[in-house]
């Protein structure tokens, strides 16, 4: 199961709906909706790299936007040689689903508009359930201590616009254990709100992106193509 979807659930309290399991086993089609989910999130690189291997990342994606097959491989290749001398793990297939997305993005502006949606209130609710948690933590450390004080920031989140940005994080407050209660209470009492319009903008880019078959087709192509080239 989706383990954002199993942190939401022990966060908020609430049993996952039949829907959201239904995604998560995926659909029949071409693409499956939980592959989907996984390159719908996928809109910013992965990871910080070193400035070579993003330029090959670049390269990569400007050649498979123009449909310059041989030249996407190259620079695909010298990108995953590049990564992988900085040292570290690192999961290739992430970066898939990155050029994934970011080619479904530039073909059709419908996906597009879908993926700025689902990306904005994916970072509400990743700000939200840090909140819930973090405070849940400190009422774990503080217990019915209420005289004492403890710090408090808590993250405001915008009406959703292009251009606009999601979270901001203003300066905190020092409060009480009540204060603190009062904090997870109403957080856990957005979080399913915000979740549900992540949800919907995840809906909207599945729906836009099933309605376009010849992208779907490319995407598949292209998803070979990268795959093919990653050793393990």
């Amino acid at each position: 199961m989706n383990l954002r979807l199993r942190v939401l659930a022990v966060l908020v309290g609430v049993a996952l709906s039949p829907a959201a399991s239904a995604q998560d086993r995926g659909a029949d089609g071409d693409l499956e909706s939980s592959r989907i989910g996984q390159i719908a999130v996928r809109a910013a690189v992965p990871e910080r790299v070193a400035a070579v291997s993003q330029r090959e990342l670049d390269r990569t994606l400007d050649a498979l936007v123009k449909k310059q097959s041989d030249p996407a491989l190259a620079h695909w290749r010298e990108f995953m040689r590049r990564r992988a001398a900085e040292g570290g793990r690192f999961d290739p297939g992430l970066y898939v689903d990155y050029l994934l997305n970011r080619l479904a993005s530039a073909r059709n502006v419908t996906v597009a508009a879908a993926g700025r949606k689902l990306n904005f209130y994916d970072r509400q609710e990743a700000a939200a359930m840090e909140h819930v948690s973090t405070v849940d933590k400190q009422l774990s450390v503080y217990g019915e201590a209420d005289a004492r004080e403890v710090p408090l920031r808590e993250p405001e989140l915008a009406d959703y616009g292009d251009g606009v940005e999601p979270v901001s994080l203003p300066a905190g407050a020092t409060v009480g254990v009540p204060e603190l209660k009062e904090s997870l209470r109403r957080w856990r009492e957005k979080l399913p709100e915000i979740s549900r319009a992540r949800e919907a903008a995840l809906g909207d880019f599945e729906r836009a992106l099933r309605a376009d078959a010849p992208l779907i087709e490319e995407m598949l192509a292209v998803d070979k193509k990268l795959r093919a080239e990653i050793i393990n």
